[in-house]
């Protein structure tokens, strides 16, 4: 069934927004693929105790129908043929009502048996392996829901299928609102257009190379050299969680450990986040996972993981790095995940805490190997959702808009298929708005899960652009806090306008913004709110600088500047006495020059500065001294040097030296 995944490409690619598959005229091929499963197809029994049945639904309407019933689920499958199916634990009461309300159900598994359900996904020849391992309970020849040990799922992986566990929990409300409070058109912005400029393709595979073990890191003031993060280890996935957890406190983030257990042992997952101004309940998290695993070599000692997934997580890093420096309305909650290769077990424990916490997370954009393009192929991306969910659809097409109003080199497709093999499933299953954005899946990296998926093999061109959408995406879900500064630069001593004068905005803590004047000396900056440093800078003119220059959200502050014209020093020289100096005997030196605002800069060529158009200095050691005199002005700088012989006693005579 490959050939409807392709062909629902292509139309997603012509009708990104406008194609949205029901499902309903490929019933009857849904009906086929669950007649030929194991164990599909059965009428429904009324069995002691709990059974795990499957039930077809239309849509988000069902889903909240079905949660006002108080069912438990394990999720939600979107079948090779577009239907979607809901597993449901269910008792012989729970049956009989879904059988009155006219609900079509098979059933998968008489005696229900939490904790050793998984789904996977792969081709007709891997899961027949599958089936050796495992009993099949449902299949659609691309997708199978499996019985099988609870501790068997690095075992699927092995096989070369994707798998996740599928866990017990209540089904929830659908929310058919939007998730985000920014409007769904993108109206590009300068001061998102400036952290784009910002995304480098050194930085990102520096941070990858760092993380896939191609070379040292320091970790706890040592190196370092992380050639596995397999989340069953012990030392190599602590050092990788603290390496990731001392960079984002280098970058002044408010960092935590989230501890949860795998397997009995406790791990950890690395938080960190920007605290919003005005709203700093509500949340956005940018997510990737940190773990890495390999089916061909020990990933205990060897799983470089620079595609899956250093690169998500090495984006994550730099993104961090560059939003810091910009003020949000909202929270930005940054997380690195372990243990998603044993089935999304780190975000899952992170998802249910901030569900039981009641945590307002108004959206998330997972990064999962983003890195891995074939050379010279089309540059696609995916964007997963779930099916008709209106929240993850708005996060998805604004990562699409944002790739149209930046120009970005990409070409992103939106599949409403619920995949769910990664860490946004887990936000999934408590009701929060989240999308999956990954490499094309029919281009994926050929070193999946293997010791050679190195940072050698990645696109750096394709990886920074998939990047830079990221960054924008997330600048742009609603809580970007930004104001303006604007005005005119002018000659002070007529009140012409001074064009192509630079003008660059310091904020008071870090980072800068600059922008050129127009023909008429006016100019405008948008920036992040905060206190400045203005500087205006223009040739033939007096540099200018004002402080203090405070910007506010949502308004523009007037700074207009007068630049005086420069002057231009002559008859700069220097003197001094005695002319002949013993060591350690007080010399004085004496500039001149004629000019506008003169400083005098001395370098006595024995390790020591002095400023002033007089100066005294000793010399401690007997020998001849290059003294050099710079005057200065903001306009204009001309050095003049001198030779002093210093405790000598047969006499050296030098010329004397102008300008070099």
């Amino acid at each position: 069934m490959k050939w409807l995944n392709k062909l629902y490409k292509f139309l997603l690619m012509h009708f990104r927004r406008s194609f949205q598959p029901t499902g309903q005229v490929l019933r009857l091929l849904l009906g086929l693929a669950v007649l030929f499963s194991a164990g599909g197809g059965s009428a429904i029994a009324q069995p002691a105790g709990t059974a795990l049945v499957g039930l077809s639904i239309a849509g988000p309407a069902d889903l909240n129908v079905l949660a006002a019933q108080g069912f438990r689920g394990y999720g939600e499958i979107v079948a090779s043929s577009g239907e979607t199916i809901v597993l449901l634990s269910a008792d012989a009461r729970q049956q009989a009502w879904l059988a009155e309300q006219g609900y079509e159900t098979m059933l998968l598994d008489g005696q229900e048996s939490p904790g050793a359900y998984f789904l996977l996904q792969g081709d007709a020849q891997q899961l027949r392996l599958a089936g050796d391992q495992a009993r099949l309970l449902w299949t659609d020849g691309q997708q199978a829901v499996a019985l099988a040990n609870p501790d068997q799922g690095e075992r699927f992986a092995d096989l070369g299928l994707l798998w996740r566990p599928l866990r017990q929990a209540p089904l929830l409300p659908v929310s058919i609102a939007s998730a985000l409070a920014a409007p769904q058109a993108v109206t590009p912005s300068p001061l998102v257009q400036q952290m784009i400029s910002q995304v480098s393709s050194t930085a990102l595979y520096n941070y990858v190379g760092g993380l896939s073990g191609e070379w040292a890191v320091t970790i706890d003031g040592s190196p370092y050299i992380l050639a596995t993060r397999y989340s069953r280890t012990d030392q190599a996935i602590k050092k990788a969680t603290r390496y990731v957890y001392e960079y984002f406190q280098s970058l002044s983030l408010a960092t935590m450990y989230d501890y949860y257990y795998l397997s009995g042992v406790e791990k950890r997952n690395v938080i960190a986040q920007q605290v919003g101004v005005g709203q700093p309940g509500r949340i956005l998290m940018l997510t990737a996972h940190l773990d890495s695993y390999s089916t061909d070599s020990d990933p205990y000692t060897l799983a470089p993981g620079a595609d899956d997934n250093a690169s998500g997580s090495a984006a994550l890093m730099h993104i961090a790095s560059i939003l810091r420096n910009y003020q949000f309305d909202c929270t930005i909650r940054y997380a690195l995940f372990t243990g998603e290769e044993q089935g999304l077990i780190g975000s899952y424990a992170y998802a249910q805490k901030m569900y039981n916490a009641g945590t307002n997370i108004a959206g998330v954009l997972n990064l999962d190997m983003i890195g891995y393009n074939t050379p010279g192929s089309y540059r696609s991306l995916e964007l997963h959702t779930r099916l008709s969910n209106a929240a993850d659809l708005q996060i998805a097409n604004l990562f699409v808009d944002v790739v149209s109003a930046y120009q970005l080199n990409l070409y992103p497709y939106v599949l409403q298929d619920g995949e769910s093999f990664s860490d946004h499933s887990s936000f999934w299953t408590f009701g929060y708005p989240a999308i999956l954005a990954i490499e094309d899946w029919d281009d994926h990296t050929p070193y999946y899960h293997k010791k050679g998926d190195r940072l050698s093999t990645l696109d750096m061109s394709y990886y920074a652009e998939f990047t830079r959408a990221a960054l924008a995406t997330l600048a742009h879900m609603g809580c970007l806090r930004q104001g303006q500064v604007a005005g005119q630069v002018t000659d002070a001593s007529n009140g012409l306008p001074i064009a192509n004068a630079t003008v660059t905005a310091s904020l008071d803590g870090g980072g800068s913004w600059q922008t050129s004047t127009s023909g008429t000396g006016a100019y405008e900056l948008t920036l992040t709110p905060g206190v400045y440093s203005l500087t205006s800078a223009a040739p033939y003119y007096q540099t200018q600088t004002h402080t203090g220059v405070t910007v506010s959200a949502s308004s523009s502050t007037t700074e207009n500047f007068a630049q005086t014209p420069c002057t231009y020093f002559s008859q700069v020289d220097f003197s001094f006495t005695p002319v002949e100096p013993g060591v350690g005997q007080s010399v004085q030196f004496v500039g001149s020059a004629v000019g506008v605002s003169p400083q005098f800069l001395w370098n006595f060529d024995d390790g020591s500065y002095g400023s002033g158009a007089t100066i005294t200095h000793a010399f401690a050691a007997s020998r001849a001294y290059n003294v050099a005199m710079a005057i200065a002005n903001a306009c204009d700088m001309l050095p003049i040097y001198r030779y002093i012989l210093v405790g000598m006693t047969e006499k050296i005579y030098f010329p004397l030296v102008g300008k070099p």
